[in-house]
């Protein structure tokens, strides 16, 4: 392996503040940072200036500056460097560095804040792959970016050697035909191929959802209900999770709500005896349990919620374990394996590789610091 380059300094912060600049402008602190970062952006990576100096200067308090500079570990521009303080990342993202390649992960950010189990399967496969030597980093995009060109256009500058996609909305059919238009490989993994360009990952929830169903069935569950914000969303896990049932002999339909908050359709549920309660979308089913905590624990103590996307962080105000059923992957092996692959001797994903959920009964405790219990 090469050895590295030393690290490039920046230029003193009188030199480029002059007349206020980048701070003061009246923009969100974040948008002036990363105004700045993107303006002293250079091929190669720079020594960034510490917290303190960037506190002094903007004239903004040091916890602001701090997630100003999180923000910035998110968008892919700073990186914290054991021994180097923080650098501002170059264009080339470390090319020079004789590695493997770069690889971007585009990550939703509205799914990233909500659901905790998406969150752990994205950080722990930006984790993995840069320990098999690649760089990467984080592409954050909002809830109606893909399929918009300019999407398209952000993963063009420069162009990234790949593109690892976990669990991309149907929308994003385009950008991963426009990426193997172009000569970049893209790798999904979710439920379904999007696009015959990319490679892909089979998530396969079937198997787990037919010891769910079975067990609920046992406990004289009748029919299973799916809680929605609205028709038309999470169609494709309603479609896979009415599919189980019907394999399982038990009838499955949708609840739209009657009332204005998650929480009023979660308590009118309550009333449904006999009924099974699996929220589609995991963001309805964290806003829902926590705007109505009464009523999710009388169905989670009934043996009556079953949670389709893994054990969320939910504050129900609790402070002793219950049982709580879902289907849950082991997002860190399966993170482990992809970037594995991407590593082996092929250099390239394995194609058609499924990984299954289990159904589990987790220990866990809903309060304030919900983790799983021991």
């Amino acid at each position: 392996m090469a050895r590295q380059r030393a690290v490039a300094e920046l230029p003193p912060i009188q030199e480029w503040n002059a007349g206020g600049k980048f701070f003061g402008t009246g923009l969100a602190f974040e948008s002036e940072l990363e105004i700045l970062c993107r303006s002293l952006q250079r091929e190669q990576a720079q020594r960034f200036y510490t917290m303190a100096e960037i506190s002094r200067i903007s004239g903004r308090r040091q916890a602001t500056v701090q997630k100003g500079y999180q923000e910035m570990r998110r968008r892919g521009l700073l990186r914290p460097v054991w021994g180097s303080g923080t650098l501002l990342e170059g264009t080339l993202f470390g090319r020079s560095l004789s590695l493997r390649g770069w690889i971007v992960a585009p990550v939703s950010y509205p799914r990233h804040r909500t659901d905790h189990e998406y969150s752990i399967f994205v950080l722990s496969l930006l984790h993995y792959i840069r320990l098999q030597g690649f760089a990467a980093n984080l592409h954050i995009y909002g809830s109606g970016q893909p399929g918009l060109p300019e999407m398209s256009a952000q993963f063009h500058h420069p162009f990234p050697d790949a593109v690892v996609w976990a669990m991309p909305p149907s929308s994003a059919r385009s950008e991963i035909a426009l990426l193997g238009d172009q000569g970049i490989p893209s790798v999904t993994v979710g439920a379904t191929r999007l696009c015959e360009h990319s490679a892909h990952y089979h998530l396969d929830k079937k198997p787990a959802l037919a010891a769910a169903l079975r067990s609920a069935g046992e406990r004289g569950v009748k029919r299973l209900l799916l809680p929605l914000r609205e028709s038309g969303r999470s169609a494709e896990t309603i479609r896979e999770v009415t599919a189980a049932a019907a394999e399982c002999g038990m009838p499955a339909t949708t609840s739209l709500p009657d009332k204005k908050t998650p929480g009023h359709h979660l308590h009118s549920l309550t009333k449904s005896s006999g009924s099974l309660i699996a929220f589609p979308s995991a963001e309805y089913e964290v806003a829902a349990c926590q705007q109505a905590p009464e009523a999710a624990l009388r169905l989670i103590r009934e043996g009556r919620l079953l949670c389709l996307n893994g054990v969320q962080w939910m504050d129900l105000g609790m402070r002793d374990p219950v049982a709580l059923e879902a289907i849950r992957f082991d997002w860190k092996a399966v993170a482990s394996r992809i970037a594995s692959d991407l590593a082996g001797e092929k250099g390239r994903p394995v194609e058609d590789r499924r990984f299954t959920a289990n159904y589990a009964s987790a220990c866990v405790v809903l309060g304030s610091h919900h983790r799983d219990s021991d």
